[in-house]
């Protein structure tokens, strides 16, 4: 009967290559050169490397060709947070960011990188509290002229009786600025009651011959209290911050649970030559509730 040979009907895993073994057709190996991969037998062979070079001898051929030594996921990025990418050379790590990082192309644009994000409007102080029981906020070394040209201030607050909320500066001790007639306001406010059509009032202010301390709203309806607030103070201060003429403006509304309620505008002027770097907002009676924001837009 006669006999046919069928060969090898399976690969066979031969280990890493070795110079001094006979290899024959379908025998694997795993071979490093350039790179590590795994090569097939095509030619039976001895003595000659599946690859020199990284161009494959005659009697191999690739089965796994492996990714570039030294540059594989597993021991390029070792880190929790790591960003694997590619540059000009093979895969490279990036490091992770900071806190309130976020990704961008280096300026070459070739290449992941983390960066701050910058923008110009930028928040500069914040007072969040439920319980003041004190009759100011300071806002000290609030003003920084070499980097912003104005501020906004976004405010919400409570006082504990009827008070209407006022307004000073503070110098570079942060000493409250109370010169006589240097704070000068006009605008208009009304306010009428909310629950029914009575109780109209409207009024323009004129304080051009100046006071003490800016009212910010002149709201002073509510006998027991509570009344809320809430205003947008606009700070313009000119630079440098020791010339005169330091302008304001204030937008607020705000209502009370004697069923009234407000809104003014007015523009108000510092004309005091003394620098101001913060202000206080203060009341003739105790604040309770607190909720401010300052921001401040780059020059």
């Amino acid at each position: 009967m006669a006999t046919i040979d069928l060969g090898k009907i399976k690969l066979v895993w031969r280990g890493t290559y070795s110079g001094s073994t006979a290899y024959t057709v379908d025998d694997v190996v795993q071979h490093t050169d350039t790179i590590t991969s795994s090569f097939i037998c095509t030619t039976a062979s001895t003595g000659n490397a599946p690859s020199t070079g990284g161009s494959v001898h005659s009697s191999w051929a690739y089965l796994a060709k492996g990714g570039v030594a030294g540059t594989d996921v597993g021991t390029t990025i070792t880190t929790q947070g790591d960003i694997l990418y590619r540059d000009g050379s093979g895969l490279q790590r990036l490091a992770k960011g900071t806190a309130g990082q976020s990704l961008k192309m280096n300026s070459g644009a070739n290449a992941p990188e983390w960066a701050t994000a910058s923008s110009d409007c930028v928040k500069l102080a914040q007072v969040l509290n439920d319980n003041v029981g004190a009759a100011y906020v300071d806002f000290q070394s609030a003003f920084t002229e070499a980097t912003y040209h104005s501020y906004k201030l976004i405010l919400q607050f409570t006082v504990a009786t009827a008070a209407d909320p006022k307004m000073r500066f503070l110098d570079g001790s942060n000493n409250e600025l109370t010169g006589s007639g240097d704070y000068k306001r006009w605008g208009r406010q009304a306010y009428r009651k909310y629950n029914d059509n009575s109780g109209n009032t409207e009024e323009a202010w004129n304080q051009a011959v100046g006071n003490t301390y800016f009212d910010i709203t002149g709201w002073n309806q509510n006998a027991n209290g509570n009344q809320i607030h809430s205003i947008v103070i606009d700070f313009d201060l000119p630079y440098p911050s020791t010339s005169i003429h330091k302008a304001v403006r204030t937008n607020a509304v705000g209502y009370s649970t004697s069923n009234y309620g407000f809104g003014s505008s007015a523009g108000h002027l510092y004309v005091n030559s003394t620098a101001v770097t913060g202000f206080r907002i203060y009341s003739a009676e105790n604040l309770t509730k607190f909720y401010a924001t300052l921001y401040g837009f780059k020059k």
